[in-house]
Protein backbone atom coordinates (compact mmCIF):
# COMPACT_ATOMS: atom_id res chain seq x y z
CA UNK A 1 0.00 0.00 0.00
CA UNK A 2 1.19 3.46 -1.04
CA UNK A 3 -0.10 6.76 -0.84
CA UNK A 4 1.56 10.21 -1.69
CA UNK A 5 0.26 13.07 0.03
CA UNK A 6 1.69 16.77 -0.17
CA UNK A 7 0.50 19.71 2.58
CA UNK A 8 1.74 23.17 1.80
CA UNK A 9 0.68 26.30 3.67
CA UNK A 10 2.14 29.04 1.32
CA UNK A 11 2.87 32.90 2.98
CA UNK A 12 4.66 34.85 5.52
CA UNK A 13 5.77 31.50 7.35
CA UNK A 14 4.65 28.31 7.14
CA UNK A 15 5.94 24.60 6.35
CA UNK A 16 5.92 22.53 3.33
CA UNK A 17 5.56 18.58 4.16
CA UNK A 18 6.10 16.22 1.76
CA UNK A 19 5.25 12.12 3.11
CA UNK A 20 6.83 9.33 0.63
CA UNK A 21 4.16 6.41 2.00
CA UNK A 22 3.48 5.07 4.71
CA UNK A 23 3.46 1.03 3.97
CA UNK A 24 2.80 -1.51 6.85
CA UNK A 25 2.62 -5.39 7.04
CA UNK A 26 0.27 -7.18 9.31
CA UNK A 27 0.02 -10.90 10.59
CA UNK A 28 -3.16 -11.88 12.23
CA UNK A 29 -4.04 -15.00 13.83
CA UNK A 30 -8.07 -16.32 14.06
CA UNK A 31 -7.97 -17.12 17.74
CA UNK A 32 -12.04 -17.22 17.91
CA UNK A 33 -14.27 -17.63 15.09
CA UNK A 34 -14.75 -13.85 15.89
CA UNK A 35 -11.77 -12.68 17.06
CA UNK A 36 -8.33 -12.04 15.43
CA UNK A 37 -4.83 -11.20 17.09
CA UNK A 38 -1.89 -10.03 16.06
CA UNK A 39 0.81 -7.51 15.14
CA UNK A 40 1.46 -4.50 12.75
CA UNK A 41 4.55 -2.77 11.84
CA UNK A 42 4.78 0.42 9.97
CA UNK A 43 7.04 2.93 8.29
CA UNK A 44 6.65 5.94 6.69
CA UNK A 45 9.23 8.57 5.14
CA UNK A 46 8.69 12.19 5.18
CA UNK A 47 10.33 15.48 4.02
CA UNK A 48 9.57 18.91 5.73
CA UNK A 49 10.59 22.23 5.28
CA UNK A 50 9.87 24.66 7.97
CA UNK A 51 10.43 28.95 7.46
CA UNK A 52 10.26 30.98 10.08
CA UNK A 53 7.59 33.97 10.48
CA UNK A 54 7.69 37.27 11.29
CA UNK A 55 10.22 39.74 10.07
CA UNK A 56 13.65 38.29 11.46
CA UNK A 57 12.56 35.31 10.55
CA UNK A 58 11.52 35.08 6.55
CA UNK A 59 14.30 33.97 5.87
CA UNK A 60 15.31 31.27 8.05
CA UNK A 61 14.62 27.61 7.15
CA UNK A 62 14.91 24.26 8.89
CA UNK A 63 14.63 21.09 6.50
CA UNK A 64 14.76 17.49 8.19
CA UNK A 65 13.77 13.69 6.78
CA UNK A 66 11.63 11.67 9.29
CA UNK A 67 11.95 8.27 9.45
CA UNK A 68 8.91 6.67 11.63
CA UNK A 69 8.83 3.28 12.77
CA UNK A 70 5.51 1.51 14.64
CA UNK A 71 4.58 -1.99 15.93
CA UNK A 72 1.41 -2.21 16.98
CA UNK A 73 -0.61 -5.05 18.67
CA UNK A 74 -3.59 -5.20 16.91
CA UNK A 75 -7.04 -7.08 17.45
CA UNK A 76 -9.76 -7.57 15.20
CA UNK A 77 -13.83 -8.22 15.28
CA UNK A 78 -15.34 -10.12 12.33
CA UNK A 79 -18.92 -9.14 11.81
CA UNK A 80 -18.79 -11.24 8.31
CA UNK A 81 -16.91 -14.49 8.03
CA UNK A 82 -17.67 -16.23 4.58
CA UNK A 83 -15.12 -18.01 2.37
CA UNK A 84 -14.09 -15.00 -0.18
CA UNK A 85 -15.84 -11.92 2.33
CA UNK A 86 -14.91 -10.52 5.67
CA UNK A 87 -15.91 -7.43 7.09
CA UNK A 88 -14.44 -6.17 10.60
CA UNK A 89 -13.07 -3.68 12.77
CA UNK A 90 -10.12 -3.17 14.67
CA UNK A 91 -8.09 -1.65 16.76
CA UNK A 92 -4.32 -1.46 17.78
CA UNK A 93 -1.98 0.20 19.87
CA UNK A 94 2.15 0.12 19.93
CA UNK A 95 5.26 2.07 20.50
CA UNK A 96 6.79 4.15 17.71
CA UNK A 97 10.09 5.65 17.37
CA UNK A 98 10.94 8.89 14.91
CA UNK A 99 14.65 9.02 13.74
CA UNK A 100 15.06 12.22 12.47
CA UNK A 101 17.77 14.18 10.13
CA UNK A 102 18.26 17.66 10.17
CA UNK A 103 19.36 18.62 6.76
CA UNK A 104 19.36 22.89 7.38
CA UNK A 105 18.46 24.55 10.62
CA UNK A 106 18.83 28.37 10.54
CA UNK A 107 17.26 28.49 13.76
CA UNK A 108 20.40 26.76 15.82
CA UNK A 109 19.92 23.75 17.97
CA UNK A 110 20.70 20.55 17.04
CA UNK A 111 17.29 18.24 16.98
CA UNK A 112 18.99 14.78 15.25
CA UNK A 113 17.65 13.16 18.35
CA UNK A 114 14.98 9.88 18.73
CA UNK A 115 11.49 10.06 20.01
CA UNK A 116 9.83 7.17 20.98
CA UNK A 117 5.63 7.75 21.77
CA UNK A 118 2.54 5.80 21.46
CA UNK A 119 0.87 5.54 18.56
CA UNK A 120 -2.61 4.16 17.79
CA UNK A 121 -4.96 3.03 14.80
CA UNK A 122 -8.45 2.45 14.64
CA UNK A 123 -10.29 1.07 11.94
CA UNK A 124 -14.42 1.70 12.01
CA UNK A 125 -14.93 -0.33 8.95
CA UNK A 126 -12.79 -3.09 6.84
CA UNK A 127 -13.36 -5.22 4.23
CA UNK A 128 -11.63 -8.22 2.12
CA UNK A 129 -12.26 -9.93 -0.72
CA UNK A 130 -10.76 -13.14 -1.86
CA UNK A 131 -9.63 -16.82 -0.45
CA UNK A 132 -5.90 -17.39 -0.42
CA UNK A 133 -4.93 -14.22 -1.54
CA UNK A 134 -7.37 -11.37 -2.08
CA UNK A 135 -7.83 -7.08 -1.70
CA UNK A 136 -8.57 -4.83 1.29
CA UNK A 137 -9.56 -1.90 2.09
CA UNK A 138 -10.16 0.05 5.24
CA UNK A 139 -11.43 3.06 6.53
CA UNK A 140 -10.24 4.61 10.28
CA UNK A 141 -7.90 6.69 11.83
CA UNK A 142 -4.29 6.78 13.48
CA UNK A 143 -0.96 5.44 12.47
CA UNK A 144 -1.77 3.27 8.85
CA UNK A 145 -3.70 6.49 8.15
CA UNK A 146 -7.72 6.92 6.90
CA UNK A 147 -8.28 5.21 3.86
CA UNK A 148 -6.27 2.23 3.59
CA UNK A 149 -5.52 -0.49 1.09
CA UNK A 150 -3.92 -3.58 -0.61
CA UNK A 151 -3.15 -7.02 -0.71
CA UNK A 152 -3.18 -10.12 1.43
CA UNK A 153 -2.35 -13.43 1.68
CA UNK A 154 -3.47 -16.47 3.52
CA UNK A 155 -1.15 -18.70 5.05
Amino acid sequence: MKSIIHFSNFGAGGNDNTSYGTYHIEFLYKVLPKVKIGVAAVAEWSKNDVTGSGPDFWHKHKVYHDIDVTALGTIQALYITKPILELYSAAGLGPTMRFRKVLRNDFGGNEEAQKVSVAYHFTAIGLKIGKKIGGFAELGYGYKGILCGGVYMRI
